[in-house]
């Protein structure tokens, strides 16, 4: 190669030698004729010199037709990669050396073969990446429906507290003690807490009830019926296996046989409004036409205390409440006669408290009968246990058109 520098640096002067390469073969043209076109490109000279051939003098008269110039020949050489390198069999001349490897790699691959290798690999993986692109949102808008939603958490309520009210059938400190642990075991099954409430006389019980002051009560037959009409009230329990009966009581050792031996005699009762203890006593004597001399105390336990004690000759109750008396003091009584059983005392809710608190409560009490803890709670008020109720059940107590608490009616 370094003899076809010389010569080529004789042609750049002006003079026309004669070259002529020895011992390779017409292969290595391509070779000859990239470091013919290097050199040429870095002296200035035109590129239509003449056709550059092994064994064939440059300019001289014998040479080719220049019938191509060198850029098509660069170009055609450039389409295909040239394979090794090797001297023909016998050549003394060694293969000419490579110039750099950049602009021979360049002029080896030539730009078809780049676009070839653009379109056949590149192109396929831009246009899945744009259809990825533009189909995620559909994809995603489509899987909204199937995507679980997120439960709801539950709202956390606060503690629902209502006032339990009871009819003052005896002492506040004897409900207290019968009822409380009752109230508090309702409340531990139900989840709302049920507060004691009651009044020191049944007519004040009557008034707060008037006045709503309870949220939920338990409360006489005619109560119900009055209060009911008056600030709707709403019976939903009683007490299970139960018919009240009005009772008139005496001492056991005691003359009176029957309700006729007591004409013209002091007879006690709890209230004027007291359904079981005062009304149907009283309606039975008058039925009978047997004339008494009605007073009234503060509850059923001060009726039986005082006719025990010898207070007065005879007075009126429940069975319920003559059974819950302390047995020193049933001993000393006796009932001396009962009057029809009417549906019994009304549990009620006002009408302000949600039916599905009230459901609570109720599902609560009717459980207390099922086990021992229930049985034994009930015991001290004589309960066998509590059932559903409807408004209806107490129709016979309308019935008898009672106008004792009349006022009430027209609260409404």
């Amino acid at each position: 190669m370094n003899y076809l520098h010389k010569d080529l640096k004789h042609w750049a002067a002006g003079a026309t030698p004669e070259l002529h390469f020895v011992g390779c073969a017409a292969r290595h043209n391509g070779d000859i004729l990239r470091v013919a076109l290097r050199f040429a490109l870095r002296h200035n000279l035109a590129l239509n010199k003449g056709w550059l051939k092994s064994g064939v003098p440059i300019g001289s008269p014998g040479s080719p037709p220049t019938d191509r110039p060198w850029e098509r020949h660069l170009k055609e050489e450039g389409r295909k990669r040239a394979g090794p390198r090797k001297c023909a069999k016998g050549a003394g001349q060694p293969a000419p050396t490579r110039g750099p490897i950049l602009p021979t790699f360049l002029s080896g691959i030539g730009m078809k073969p780049l676009k070839s290798a653009i379109s056949r690999w590149l192109w396929p993986w831009l246009w899945a990446c744009l259809m990825l692109v533009m189909l995620a949102p559909l994809v995603a808008q489509a899987q909204v429906g199937k995507i679980p939603k997120e439960s709801p958490k539950p709202e956390i309520q606060a503690p629902v507290t209502l006032a339990f009210g009871v009819v003052p059938q005896q002492s506040a400190s004897r409900l207290a003690e019968e009822w409380g642990p009752l109230l508090a075991e309702i409340s531990r099954r139900s989840g709302v807490t049920l507060i004691f409430r009651t009044a020191p006389s049944i007519p004040v019980f009557e008034a707060r009830l008037g006045q709503g002051d309870y949220d939920l009560a338990y409360m006489n037959p005619y109560h119900y019926v009055v209060f009911h009409k008056a600030n709707a009230y709403q019976a939903f329990a009683k007490e299970q296996d139960r018919k009240i009966k009005g009772i008139l009581v005496v001492r056991k050792d005691s003359s009176y046989q029957t309700p006729a031996d007591l004409a013209g005699k002091t007879v006690i009762f709890p209230a004027p409004a007291a359904f079981a203890a005062s009304i149907l006593p009283q309606a039975e004597l008058g039925r009978l036409h047997i004339p008494i001399d009605a007073k009234f105390v503060a509850s059923h336990d001060s009726v039986y205390r005082a006719v025990a004690s010898g207070l007065h000759e005879a007075g009126g109750g429940i069975q319920r409440t003559f059974e819950a008396l302390p047995a020193e003091v049933r001993a000393a009584l006796r009932v001396l006669s009962e009057t029809p059983a009417y549906t019994p005392h009304a549990m009620a809710a006002h009408p302000r408290v949600d039916p599905q608190i009230v459901a609570k409560v109720l599902t609560a009490m009717t459980s207390l009968g099922n086990d021992e803890l229930g049985q034994r709670l009930l015991a001290p008020l004589a309960f066998k246990g509590f059932v559903g109720a409807q408004d209806k059940e107490w129709n016979d107590i309308r019935a008898l058109d009672i106008d004792l608490l009349e006022r009430y009616s027209n609260v409404r």
